[in-house]
């Protein structure tokens, strides 16, 4: 269905930086991360970007995150948000050294 202006502007798109990307045991797509969204926190977010990129290689990284989606109570775990991703196959949008967690993207 089509959202309105309104209705996007409403996303908060923050950056986030990874303090921990592991493995979730019990599944071959997910990776947990632990993120420092600056003034906004830590959060937990669970992604599915496992087929497509290493934890190790997001370690340090600052990513695009959906920061006030609805967290999501999955089988393995709370995930407190969405990592934004682009292409086939998926990688995750890095944003430039120096954005600052919890600077506002977009």
């Amino acid at each position: 269905f089509p959202v309105t202006i309104i209705d996007f502007t409403k996303i908060e798109f923050l950056a986030a930086h990874v303090l921990q990307a592991k493995t979730v045991e019990g599944s071959e797509k997910l990776i947990a991360l632990e993120l420092d969204v600056g003034p906004k926190g830590i959060r937990n977010v669970l992604t599915g970007l496992r087929p497509h990129v290493k934890p190790e290689d997001l370690l340090n990284q600052t990513l695009m995150l959906v920061y006030n989606l609805k967290p999501r109570k999955m089988k393995l775990g709370l995930s407190e948000g969405m990592v934004l991703a682009v292409g086939e196959p998926a990688q995750p949008i890095f944003l430039p050294k120096g954005t600052k967690p919890g600077e506002r993207v977009g």
